[in-house]
């Protein structure tokens, strides 16, 4: 497994920012509803792990909710490195998209 880390700034409240983030998964699930399967969250009160299947490869990651900042690492399975770019932009648009729109 390879590491990215991503870290998205925001300026909310981190309490807001924190729940904010904690919607993200249930609607890539839904948004993704094809292609990612066996989700599986566990979130503390400002950080959380997370899992799931993404074309039949397993992504495992951790999310931690600062005051300034969302830093988001995922675990890679080799298979998924040539797609390392596109995963990265992805997980910035998606993070940037909740904490910017009040979702």
């Amino acid at each position: 497994m390879a590491g990215l880390t991503v870290t998205v700034p925001h300026s909310l409240e981190r309490d807001e920012a924190t729940r904010r983030v904690k919607g993200l998964m249930s609607r890539l699930r839904q948004r993704y509803a094809g292609r990612i399967r066996d989700v599986d969250e566990w979130w503390g009160k400002t950080n959380g792990d997370f899992s799931f299947e993404l074309m039949g490869q397993k992504i495992k990651g951790t999310v931690d909710v600062a005051h300034a900042e969302v830093r988001t690492r995922l675990d890679l399975p080799f298979a998924a490195l040539m797609f390392r770019g596109t995963i990265e932009s992805t997980v910035k648009t998606e993070l940037r998209a909740c904490l910017e729109g009040g979702s």
